[in-house]
Order: structure tokens, then C-alpha cells, then sequence
């Protein structure tokens, strides 16, 4: 299994989409720094179990998200899609009150709760 842990700050707004089946999905990006003026970024994915906390993944929020990925390469360029498994928001520079946001207890399909 491969895996995926990323700390960096979201790039565009979740957007939502369906799939072929009909199931919601919500896709950004986020910019991860390597190096002064280096950015890497990622488009991710995540289910709609995570809708609730849409709202909080402003541009520029400092998000933790770790997954399954797939890389791909378009015209010579690398592209990582990271499907998100967990997510935790690690700043908030708006001072949005997070209290609504309630952690999920683990499913059969995990072993332990998802980090918002």
C-alpha cells in the first residue's frame, strides 16, 4: 500500500463534484514548500464524509491530509492526486469558531478515528 502524509496550505477552495455512480466527492489543491521558492502541488480528493468542514478550507489555511496518491505525468510535468483518508486543519489565521466540527469514531474500514 502506498501512502501519503502532506502538511501545506490550500491553494484553491473544495470544489464539489460527483462521480459516475453519483457519489459526491470534493476536490482542491494544496502548495506544500520545499524550499524557498520551491512549491509542490497536489490535488486532492476527498469524500463527502468530510463535507462538514468544507466551509473552514479557505485559501491559505494550513491544512495536515494524508492517502492513498496517484502520480501521473501530462506533457513532461508530474501530477499528484492524493486521496484524502485524513484530514486536520492546523491554522486558522480567520479565528473561525471550529466548534461545530465533531471527530468521527473509527469505521470497520479504519482503526482509528479520522483528525479534523
Amino acid at each position: 500500500m502506498k501512502r501519503l502524509e502532506i502538511i501545506g496550505n490550500v491553494g484553491r477552495i473544495p470544489t464539489e463534484r460527483a462521480s459516475s455512480n453519483g457519489k459526491k466527492f470534493y476536490e482542491f489543491s494544496v502548495a506544500v514548500n520545499e524550499k524557498k521558492d520551491v512549491c509542490i502541488w497536489f490535488s486532492v480528493l476527498m469524500s463527502e464524509r468530510f463535507s462538514n468542514i468544507t466551509k473552514y478550507l479557505t485559501k491559505g489555511r494550513s491544512v495536515y491530509i494524508r492517502g492513498d496518491f496517484a502520480l501521473e505525468v501530462y506533457k513532461g510535468n508530474p501530477a499528484v492526486t492524493l486521496y484524502a483518508d485524513d484530514l486536520q486543519l492546523l491554522s486558522d489565521s480567520s479565528k473561525q469558531d471550529l466548534t461545530d466540527i465533531v471527530d468521527r469514531k473509527p469505521t470497520e474500514e479504519t482503526e482509528k478515528p479520522d483528525v479534523y
